[in-house]
């Protein structure tokens, strides 16, 4: 819990490269325990992370996003509002990320309804 906390705090500070791994150790902790993608604190950090000046941050931010609304369905209408924003971004790479897990969701899920 600490841990979570401490690197929670971390993920808006550093260069855009220090973001991205931030990003990629919070997905190792939510491998551990993925109910944390649920958890409203968590929620808001990667809301945020969603939205960072860097692509390769937001990129990151939704993969992590991705692997777990894939395969905890339940989590999709908690991030879909800022997965469907992605499908606007500047970035191309962001664009395609977004579409990928979308896509995959309405393929492994069709029957999700999503808002």
């Amino acid at each position: 819990l600490e841990l979570l906390k401490r690197l929670l705090n971390i993920l808006g500070t550093g260069t855009p490269a220090f973001r991205s791994r931030a990003i990629k150790a919070l997905g190792i902790v939510v491998d551990a325990n993925p109910e944390l993608m649920g958890n409203e604190t968590v929620k808001q950090a990667v809301e945020l992370r969603i939205l960072d000046e860097s692509s390769s941050v937001r990129e990151a931010t939704l993969e992590l996003v991705g692997k777990y609304v894939i395969t905890e369905p339940e989590l999709a209408n908690a991030y879909f509002p800022v997965m469907a924003e992605r499908l606007k971004d500047s970035s191309v790479s962001v664009r395609k990320r977004s579409i990928k897990i979308l896509r995959d969701l309405i393929v492994n899920h069709p029957d999700i309804g999503l808002k």
